[in-house]
């Protein structure tokens, strides 16, 4: 309901701001009888990236096209797909991005030291009350950047990652500070 009245809230305070009118392309609209989404929307982009990564992947399953190559490798993909030859930066969605680039077997490897690196740490959650925080807000943020890696390349960019580098510093560095006698 929040959510809704937030919306509704932009839209009467700001009808003419971009980021109203970029709502509005977004939200899908009922028109002759079904859904219509303006072609101006950023959702076209993301589903046709999103295909273009699948492709990619289908193509070199096993170990991906290598390291930053999703750039060099779109005009190609986006011909057959969009039906014009563009340059696309990143495939907006990190996991289908590791996917493409780095092949099925560093996404495994990947998933499973993010999994261990969060059950190994969920022991300094019953520490102390400092403990527990940064440890939570360190799994909460990672969660997050899991969340919108599904929208966004947060798994491939270093300002993204480095707060999670600096709250496991800091879990380490309370860790060793409680346990010297």
């Amino acid at each position: 309901m929040a959510i809704i009245s937030g919306v509704v809230l932009l839209f009467l305070v700001a009808p003419e701001s971009y980021f109203i009118e970029r709502i509005r392309q977004v939200i899908p609209q009922w028109q002759d009888g079904g859904l219509y989404i303006s072609r101006q929307s950023n959702l076209f982009g993301r589903f046709w990236y999103a295909e273009m990564a699948w492709g990619m992947f289908l193509d070199s399953p096993l170990i991906g096209n290598g390291y930053y190559s999703f750039r060099e490798l779109s005009p190609i993909w986006s011909m057959s797909i969009i039906g014009d030859s563009r340059v696309v930066p990143n495939a907006h969605n990190s996991f289908l991005q590791v996917l493409a680039l780095l092949g099925f077997l560093f996404f495994s490897w990947l998933l499973w030291r993010i999994t261990a690196f969060l059950y190994k740490t969920r022991k300094y959650a019953h520490w102390d009350k400092a403990h527990n925080f940064l440890w939570q807000f360190s799994a909460g943020n990672t969660i997050f950047l899991f969340l919108t890696a599904l929208f966004s390349s947060s798994l491939l960019l270093p300002y993204d990652l480095s707060l999670n580098m600096i709250l496991l510093g800091c879990l380490v560095e309370r860790k060793r500070e409680n346990s010297v006698p």
